[in-house]
């Protein structure tokens, strides 16, 4: 079986750039990088909805997602309300 590759968030991030502002076509980034086109089409989607977020690294999770995982960890139930957290 193969194993899955892994890309460092900078070599996403220019993947990203080379399609939307060098304006090559998605499927000529695709094939240039050896990627599926599906892949890019979704890391462009990733970038759109959150720039500052996008790509968090692996075993780094999203804040919503880390609100989630706590709460189902400590049992509980989401209820989809921010927990307060004193700084």
């Amino acid at each position: 079986m193969a194993t899955r590759r892994q890309f460092s968030r900078e070599f996403k991030l220019e993947a990203v750039r080379l399609v939307k502002e060098r304006g090559v076509a998605l499927a000529q980034a695709a094939r240039d990088l050896d990627l599926h086109e599906t892949v890019l089409r979704s890391w462009i989607r990733e970038l759109a909805t959150d720039p500052q977020q996008a790509f968090p690294g692996k075993g780094v999770m999203k804040p919503e997602q880390a609100e989630i995982a706590y709460w189902h960890c400590s049992g509980l139930e989401y209820s989809g309300v921010p927990r307060y957290v004193p700084s």
